[in-house]
C-alpha cells in the first residue's frame, strides 16, 4: 500500500487538480473500489479510491471502464451528484483519506481507511455522524482510528500516473499468478482422479486375466460331473495341467451341479469380455493423463494472461467467479427501502419493470399506493400493518418520498396521488410502469428537507 509520505503528496496533487470541480458521478470498480467523477468546464476527472489489501491507495485515474452500481454507491450519489468538490486530507495523522464535499452548504465526508485489512468506509456529516457506510457498522458516530505510531513526512517523488501504472502492474501480475494456481489446482486435481482410475482399471485388468483359469475350473468340473452333489462347499478333481495332482475347487452348495458348472463358464465369458474393454479404458484414461502433463508443461511456460486464458480454454477449464457477498436485504428485493419513525417499511421503484413488479407483484391490496399526480416518477408502497393502521406521519413520508423520486422534485412542490393497491390495473399491452387507478384521492405535498434527510438516513437498500 501506499506509504504516509505517498498518500501527503498525492494529496496536494488531488486537491489542487480537483479545485472548484462539481461531482457528476459515483460508482464502484470491485470490491472496495470506488470512482468519483468530478467535472469542471465540461473537462471530466476521475478520482479513484481502492481500501483493498494489499492494493490500497487512491490516485486520479484514467479509468474509463465503469462497474455495476451497488446499493452502496448508489446512496452515495443519491447524496452526493452536483456537491462541490472541498478538499482531500489525511485524519489523525494516518493513512486514513477523508474527502469533504459541499452541497448546498451541507458538508459531507467520505472517508477511507487505507490502512487496515479490514478498514470502515463511511460517508460522514462535517460532525461525523455516520450517514451511509459500505459495511454495517454499529456506531451511529464515527471515531477515527488510534494511531499506533507517528508518522514521518518525508520527500517523495510520485503523482497519481506514477502511482495508478505501479498498481495496475501490481493487480496484472496478481491476478496473473492468482489464474496461474488456480489452472494449476485444477489441472492437478485431475490427474490426480485420472491416476487413481487407471490404478483401479489394471486391478480390474489383473482380474480379468483370469477369464482363463475360470474356463479350466469349468472344464475340471465337467470333466468329473459325476462327483458334484447339491449341498457341496467343494470338491477334490485331478487336474490335467498338474499333471493329474489332486486340486480342491470351491462351489456354491446352493446350486445344482449343471448350474455351478455353467456358473464358472459364465464368469469366464465375462471376465474375457471385461478384459478387451478395460484395455481400451486404460488407453483412454493414459491418453488423459498425457494431455493433462501436457497442459501442466504449458502451464510452466505461460509468462503472460492471454497465455494462461488461452491455456484454460483448450483445457476446458469453467472459472466460476464468486458472487459478490450481498446484505441480507439486498438479497430480498430490488427496491429502494425506507422505515418511517414508527417502525413501518416504505418501498420505492428503481425503474419501469421495477414499478411494475412492486405495485402487482410484490405489493398487497390494503398496502398504501402514491405517485407524482401526471408527472413521471417512482412508484412507491406503504406497507400496511396488520390492525391495517397507518399513521399520519408514515403517510407524509410516503407521499415525500413519492415526490421526491419524480420530475417534481426540482419544483419541490406538486400534488401526490394516493389510494390502495387493490384499486391499481393493468392493461393489456400498455408500457412498464403505465398503471390504471379506478379510486384515489391527491394530496399538495411540499418537500421538507428535514424530513428527506431523515428518510434517507434510513436508506436500506
Amino acid at each position: 500500500m501506499l506509504s504516509f509520505s505517498e498518500m501527503h503528496t498525492l494529496c496536494k496533487e488531488v486537491g489542487s487538480i480537483l479545485s472548484r470541480t462539481r461531482l457528476a458521478r459515483v460508482g464502484e470498480l470491485g470490491e472496495k473500489k470506488w470512482f468519483f467523477q468530478f467535472e469542471k468546464e465540461k473537462e471530466q476527472t476521475t478520482l479513484l479510491v481502492c481500501a483493498q489489501v494489499p492494493f490500497s491507495r487512491f490516485h486520479l485515474s484514467s479509468e474509463r471502464s465503469f462497474g455495476k452500481q451497488t446499493a452502496f454507491s448508489l446512496a452515495l450519489e443519491e447524496r452526493l451528484l452536483g456537491s462541490s468538490f472541498e478538499k482531500i486530507e489525511m485524519l489523525n495523522d494516518d493513512r486514513v483519506v477523508a474527502i469533504t464535499l459541499d452541497k448546498n452548504g451541507e458538508k459531507f465526508l467520505f472517508i477511507a481507511e487505507l490502512c487496515f485489512k479490514h478498514p470502515k468506509i463511511v460517508l460522514t456529516s462535517a460532525s461525523l455522524q455516520v450517514l451511509e457506510s459500505w459495511e454495517p457498522i454499529p456506531e451511529k458516530q464515527y471515531r477515527l482510528p488510534v494511531s499506533l505510531q507517528k508518522q514521518f513526512l518525508e520527500s517523495v517523488a510520485v503523482d497519481s500516473l506514477s502511482v495508478e501504472k505501479r498498481y495496475r502492474d501490481l493487480e496484472q501480475k496478481s491476478h496473473y499468478e492468482e489464474k496461474k494456481r488456480w489452472i494449476d489446482a485444477h489441472l492437478e486435481k485431475r490427474k490426480k482422479k485420472a491416476v487413481q482410475r487407471l490404478k483401479l482399471h489394471h486391478i480390474e485388468k489383473d482380474e480379468a486375466e483370469r477369464w482363463h483359469e475360470q474356463a479350466h475350473l469349468g472344464e475340471l468340473l465337467q470333466s468329473h460331473f459325476y462327483l458334484l452333489k447339491r449341498g457341496m462347499n467343494s470338491v477334490i478333481v485331478e487336474d490335467w495341467e498338474l499333471n493329474g495332482e489332486k486340486r480342491e475347487i470351491s462351489i456354491d452348495p446352493s446350486l445344482e451341479p449343471q448350474e455351478v458348472v455353467k456358473q464358472f463358464f459364465k464368469q469366464s465369458r465375462k471376465l474375457k469380455k471385461k478384459k478387451e474393454v478395460i484395455d481400451l479404458l486404460i488407453q483412454k484414461v493414459q491418453t488423459e493423463i498425457d494431455g493433462l502433463n501436457g497442459f501442466l508443461s504449458r502451464l510452466k511456460e505461460a509468462s503472460t494472461i492471454e497465455m494462461l486464458d488461452t491455456l484454460a480454454k483448450d483445457a476446458r477449464l469453467i472459472e466460476q467467479k464468486p458472487k459478490p457477498q450481498q446484505k441480507k436485504e439486498e438479497k430480498r428485493h430490488p427496491f429502494r427501502e425506507f422505515v418511517t419513525e414508527s417502525g413501518l417499511h416504505i418501498f420505492v421503484g428503481r425503474s419501469d419493470e421495477d414499478n411494475d413488479r412492486l405495485s402487482f407483484t410484490f405489493a398487497h391490496g390494503n398496502d398504501r399506493w402514491f405517485h407524482a399526480e401526471n408527472t413521471p416518477g417512482s412508484h412507491v408502497v406503504l406497507k400496511a400493518p396488520k390492525d391495517g393502521i397507518i399513521d399520519e406521519e408514515s403517510l407524509q413520508d410516503a407521499m415525500h418520498l413519492a415526490l421526491y423520486f419524480s420530475k417534481a422534485k426540482e419544483r419541490g412542490d406538486d400534488e401526490v396521488l394516493m389510494t390502495e393497491c387493490k384499486f391499481l390495473s393493468k392493461r393489456k399491452g400498455s408500457k412498464p410502469g403505465q398503471v390504471n387507478v379506478s379510486k384515489h384521492k391527491t394530496i399538495r405535498v411540499r418537500l421538507d428537507p428535514k424530513r428527506i434527510q431523515r428518510l434517507l438516513g434510513k436508506l436500506f437498500s
